[in-house]
């Protein structure tokens, strides 16, 4: 059974989390964590959306 969509905040701010399957890594190594913030900061730009923290 799908789940319900998640309604949208009142203050726009949501809290995201990545997780790999199975806990598994989510970045091999440093050009795959970089490539994932290179797209990141992309898509921030293009929606105009402000990042409060980043990855570590």
């Amino acid at each position: 059974m799908p789940r319900e969509a998640r309604k949208r905040s009142k203050t726009s701010v949501y809290h995201v989390i990545f997780r790999g399957a199975n806990r598994q890594e989510n970045f091999h190594d440093d050009h795959d964590r970089l490539r994932f913030l290179k797209t990141l900061e992309k898509y921030a730009l293009l929606y105009e959306m402000k990042s409060y923290a980043g990855a570590s």
